[in-house]
């Protein structure tokens, strides 16, 4: 993986993006060393095979297509019986590339819980 910091001169933050009201201002808490999302930059990063894959497997779905797949247990009733795969989409992919959602939705908390502190330091 190639990482960008903030210190990088093409760094994009994530949290920039959500600022409207500081454009163009990163409003992460310093050391910028480092990412402080580090889920959100992994979306960046595997942004366009993630978008390819849902889009096929939008696709697939409709089409009349189903992914399914044989039980882990095999026994006597089950052995040729593929069963409907439960999983969202995102589910599928956010699980292919590694991707814990429920770090990103804590990530996606602190970026709003930043954004509304500089809303508010801005507007004093």
């Amino acid at each position: 993986m190639n990482k960008k910091y903030h210190n990088d001169a093409n760094y994009d933050c994530p949290a920039t993006a959500l600022a409207d009201t500081v454009p163009g201002k990163c409003i992460c808490k310093p050391p910028h060393d480092e990412s402080p999302f580090p889920v959100h930059e992994r979306l960046i990063e595997v942004k366009e095979g993630s978008q390819a894959i849902g889009d096929f497997l939008t696709w697939c779905c409709e089409e009349g297509m189903w992914l399914a797949k044989y039980p882990k247990k095999h026994d006597a009733l089950s052995h040729d019986t593929l069963r409907p795969v439960p999983n969202s989409i995102t589910d599928l992919i956010a699980e292919f590339y590694e991707i814990d959602l429920k770090e990103l939705e804590n990530e996606k908390l602190e970026i709003l819980d930043q954004v509304g502190k500089a809303r508010d330091a801005s507007t004093l």
